[in-house]
């Protein structure tokens, strides 16, 4: 996999070779977003209700950061934490039984719970980014700050009854990553992986691109989405493959035997995976008029292909494949590779929650409770990479969960602290 140089990751970096500590920062400061939590609309019969909404996401949120991944181990860890939680929530009740989680979960909306979990980490993160980043422009010329992932993500477990009438499908949902900050802009649920294309497309109409690179899977490649990219004056590389195959077939030919080499941008990167050495040349072409498809497409300037070359150190075995793309600018390479490089981020977003928070494993059936608990889990995610630099380059996002676990009052004070530090501070 490229090597990552996110902002998210310098940030990470800059942390740790500085030696900040947890003690750089002396007054403690309640995380933003638990108050966001107040804002939701709640829709229970209020005469009925014992426990505040904010009080059912809040312990939610610190059993999930304490490395809970389904409702009982939130109930469980709510009950023996109570005291400890009750210096941050209500909690007046005690704590809500595992099936209120999921069905209170089940009655939020996922739209307006997705949208005010990014109104709290989008500008926490921005503002620690532009404390401690000199230079926040992924390319200067065309004022790029951020490249958008978009790929969807089947929860495996949330489906029921594979052999009868009453099938449930298991639930799939379209992400938008912002790939610098590692935050998940956009989760949106699809019925199945062919609607996940008008989905998209919907999904981007309404989110302001300028200044964005838009990246996708090549089931989004369509002629659509560069016009909705374009139109909302933003930047895209886009994977072809067969689902445009006469378009795959003209770059394929046009790089194999037809391009001038002097006018084509080239960058070659060297790197150990494993127990691999591998190779990635990227070229990317000005030349568009040879294309009989041209005009078929939105602001198509480029034309790029990634050729990787794999060697086994082990067996010696060679493996060498070509990647095709089209693209909205021809003049940066750099721009052109790293575009390529960080659509990964949203496969190692969805990686992390199978890894770390067992998405897959999780049989919530209900979709919008199951929808919501993973809005929530990637508001952890992000959380736990933005703090992630104060606790040491041996410190997996898993193990900062077990060692909040292990000492619940101690670290999330650690955690609120190092939050407080990066958007009150700035580097020196």
């Amino acid at each position: 996999m490229p090597k990552k140089n996110t902002f998210i990751s310098q940030l990470k970096d800059i942390i740790s070779s500085a030696s900040y500590s947890f003690n750089d920062v002396t007054e403690e400061v309640i995380p933003i977003f638990i108050s966001f939590f107040e804002a939701l609309t709640d829709n229970r019969f209020q005469p009925f209700v014992l426990h505040k909404l904010s009080d059912i996401i809040g312990v939610a949120f610190f059993g999930i950061i304490s490395g809970c991944n389904t409702w009982t181990e939130i109930e469980i860890f709510g009950e023996y934490h109570l005291e400890d939680l009750r210096k941050y929530l209500e909690l007046k009740n005690g704590c809500p039984s595992h099936d209120t989680f999921r069905r209170v979960f089940n009655i939020i909306k996922p739209s307006e719970f997705g949208e005010i979990m990014v109104m709290v980490l989008e500008p926490i993160i921005s503002k620690a980014v532009f404390n401690h980043i000199e230079n926040v422009f992924i390319d200067d010329n065309k004022m790029i700050t951020d490249i958008l992932s978009m790929d969807g993500k089947v929860s495996l477990s949330s489906s029921r009854n594979r052999r009868d009438s009453d099938f449930v499908k298991a639930l799939n949902t379209l992400h938008v990553q912002s790939t610098e900050l590692g935050i998940t802009l956009v989760s949106e649920p699809i019925e199945d992986k062919t609607n996940e294309i008008p989905i998209g497309q919907k999904v981007l109409k309404t989110m302001d691109l300028k200044g964005k690179v838009i990246t996708c899977d090549a089931l989004n490649t369509q002629k659509e989405l560069t016009e909705i990219i374009t139109k909302s004056q933003g930047e895209y590389v886009l994977p072809v493959k067969d689902n445009q195959k006469s378009l795959k077939e003209e770059i394929e030919l046009y790089f194999k035997d037809g391009y001038d080499k002097t006018k084509v941008l080239y960058k070659k990167e060297l790197g150990k995976e494993s127990s691999k050495i591998v190779t990635r040349e990227y070229y990317l072409s000005p030349e568009i008029n040879w294309c009989t498809e041209i005009d078929k497409w939105y602001n198509i300037q480029g034309f790029g292909m990634i050729h990787k070359t794999v060697e086994n150190l082990i067996t010696k075995e060679i493996v060498q494949e070509n990647r095709y793309f089209i693209s909205s600018f021809n003049d940066s390479i750099e721009l052109f590779s790293k575009a390529v490089r960080n659509h990964w981020s949203v496969e190692i977003m969805h990686r992390d929650l199978d890894m770390y928070f067992d998405e897959d494993d999780n049989t919530t059936m209900k979709s919008n409770a199951l929808l919501n608990f993973n809005i929530l889990k990637k508001v952890v995610l992000s959380i736990l990479k933005l703090v992630q630099g104060f606790y040491g380059e041996h410190f997996s996002k898993n193990s900062i969960r077990q060692r909040i676990s292990y000492g619940f009052n101690k670290e999330i004070d650690n955690i609120f602290k190092s939050i407080s530090f990066l958007i009150t501070n700035k580097r020196k």
